[in-house]
């Protein structure tokens, strides 16, 4: 599946966006990389729900400020390692205002 930085997105304003989802003790963790944006939950599903929700709070934000440009704040580089051994969870698509849609997968850190 294709990664798009904003300047490359499609007219609609396509963008790819990766989420590392871990345990972490008795929680787990969500963290958008491109947004470096993370929440927790007391399940995978809650967790997953927080960051979805995260996520549609932060586009709109930026999208009804015209902030777009700033919008992608990557996650550190030691995060990113982790995609390599991570387990593909789910791929999802969101459409925000008919303005720019996101595709989500969500990975299960080893």
């Amino acid at each position: 599946m294709p990664a798009y930085s904003y300047k490359e997105a499609p007219k609609k304003g396509l963008f790819h966006l990766d989420v590392l989802i871990e345990k972490q003790e008795d929680r787990y963790t969500a963290h958008c990389l491109q947004f470096d944006l993370v929440t927790e939950g007391n399940t995978i599903e809650e967790a997953e729900e927080m960051i979805i929700d995260a996520i549609f709070e932060y586009v709109t934000f930026a999208t009804e400020n015209n902030l777009i440009h700033e919008m992608f704040r990557p996650a550190p580089k030691d995060e990113w390692q982790k995609l390599s051994t991570s387990k593909p969870i789910k791929h999802i698509a969101y459409d925000y205002a008919d303005k720019l849609v996101s595709e989500v997968d969500l990975l299960m850190a080893a």
